[in-house]
């Protein structure tokens, strides 16, 4: 036996488990035994730590010339009911809508627990050496929530410092 719910139905419950029932009764008005599942609800998106960059500070203009950076961070579906994480996504110079940024890539090559270290390579070469550069990092979870993104805001001539607070979207 299979039931779909409706998705307006799944988005009234509150963030946690449900008990559904199902019970069929036949063409002779014959009621069966009822069947139960638990339905988890899971509405939280993962946190990301914050970023790092590697080599840690670095002065864009300094010789030799530092021409790339990875930025790193974890990502961690926490909270009650953890789900594995399925993509992440970066950003630099601003936040846009869930799934419009690029690809992050997970440590290890997949998304596929919980927590996943992820990272991507930036080029410097247009660092602004004049002012504030800014990249930042989500992930999104198999329930299909994005998390909120970190920022990480390179100040040159190579001062690095972090915040941790979610971002702002345009």
């Amino acid at each position: 036996m299979t039931a779909t719910i409706p998705a307006a139905d799944i988005l009234a419950l509150s963030e946690g488990t449900h008990t559904v029932s199902i019970q069929a009764t036949d063409s002779m008005g014959n009621v069966g035994a009822p069947g139960t599942i638990t339905l988890i609800v899971d509405k939280t998106g993962p946190l990301t730590d914050p970023i790092i960059t590697v080599p840690p500070d670095f002065q864009v203009l300094e010789t030799p010339t530092v021409i790339q950076v990875q930025i790193q961070t974890t990502i961690v579906d926490g909270g009650t009911f953890p789900t594995s994480l399925v993509t992440a996504e970066g950003f630099i110079r601003g936040v846009g809508e869930p799934g419009t940024g690029f690809e992050v890539f997970a440590t290890d090559g997949q998304f596929n627990e919980p927590s996943e270290e992820v990272f991507f390579d930036i080029s410097t070469v247009n660092f602004p050496w004049w002012g504030v550069y800014t990249v930042s990092i989500r992930g999104k979870d198999a329930a299909g929530n994005w998390g909120p993104a970190t920022l990480l805001r390179i100040l040159p001539p190579g001062s690095v410092y972090q915040l941790n607070l979610p971002a702002i979207s345009r």
